[in-house]
């Protein structure tokens, strides 16, 4: 089976009955991927970027293997002192929240460019921007999954640091590129990213899916993918 690592924390995630190591941020007994559930999301899905000048992002729906996904294509322009920035967010629906604010992980199936592209779960404790987030490398042209487990999410270096990720405190979640991972970043020019994401997911235990329709953990062989602990 492949498996999905977090560097540096010791965190291991593998598919079906593998241990899934990573538990919640609030502690207490790890637990297993053959003993969760994976339950899509849904709300309102929105665009978000920086306004220097050069950034865009377009963001068109598909449906892939029967699953709402998207397919998204943009520009990352010269962002100034803080870096340019684009992606999309969703504003989960009381379902979606509660699920979320439950989850062990996040995963979904993502066909990339070969970059590097960040995954972000907003708190409403968090109130300079610096929301945490997670790092994840794609494989250009070939279709994986990435499965974040929560304890996985950091703030940025240059975010006041708030502690630990309280649940309770999480508002939505989302997806994007920065600057500083792009090809001669800080150079002025242009850099263009594109991606299909669709499956998107999290992890429960079954008595918090007990609340919405189940699908199917994906078992399929996967390209190996690490999660990084890594500023954006």
């Amino acid at each position: 089976m492949k498996v999905i690592k977090a560097i540096m924390i010791g965190t291991v995630v593998a598919f079906a009955s593998v241990a899934f190591i990573a538990c919640g941020t609030g502690g207490g007994a790890a637990a297993r991927a053959d003993n969760l559930v994976a339950v899509p999301v849904s709300g309102d899905w929105f665009e978000f970027q920086d306004d220097y000048g050069g950034t865009t992002i377009t963001r068109t729906e598909v449906e892939v293997d029967g699953m709402l996904g998207f397919h998204v294509v943009g520009t990352i322009g010269d962002g100034g002192q803080w870096g340019g920035y684009a992606g999309f967010g969703l504003g989960p629906d009381e379902r979606t929240l509660e699920l979320i604010r439950s989850a062990e992980a996040i995963s979904f199936m993502i066909r990339g460019d070969g970059q590097r592209y960040f995954l972000e779960v907003s708190s409403d404790a968090v109130r300079d921007w610096g929301h945490f987030a997670t790092v994840f490398e794609t494989a250009s042209g070939d279709a994986i999954r990435v499965t974040a487990p929560i304890r996985a999410f950091f703030q940025p270096a240059w975010a006041t640091q708030i502690g630990r990720l309280r649940m309770e405190t999480v508002t939505g979640m989302g997806f994007g590129a920065h600057e500083s991972w792009r090809p001669e970043p800080g150079s002025g020019r242009v850099a263009p990213f594109e991606f299909t994401i669709w499956d998107i997911s999290v992890y429960v235990s079954p008595e918090v899916a007990a609340t919405a329709p189940p699908v199917p953990v994906a078992t399929a062989p996967a390209a190996a993918v690490e999660v990084l602990e890594e500023s954006y």
